[in-house]
């Protein structure tokens, strides 16, 4: 199983969730203004 761990500064959430989706990935994780941090996991 892949799993990969990321930081993202800034984030659009519809552009982050498109370009994980066509990788065939979700995300799970919080978003605090600009802070937090989210993992993507397989489908």
């Amino acid at each position: 199983m892949l799993l990969m761990s990321f930081v993202v500064e800034t984030a659009d959430d519809d552009r982050l969730g498109r370009e994980l989706g066509r990788a065939g990935l979700t995300i799970a994780g919080f978003l605090d203004d600009d802070r937090g941090w989210v993992r993507a996991v397989p489908r």
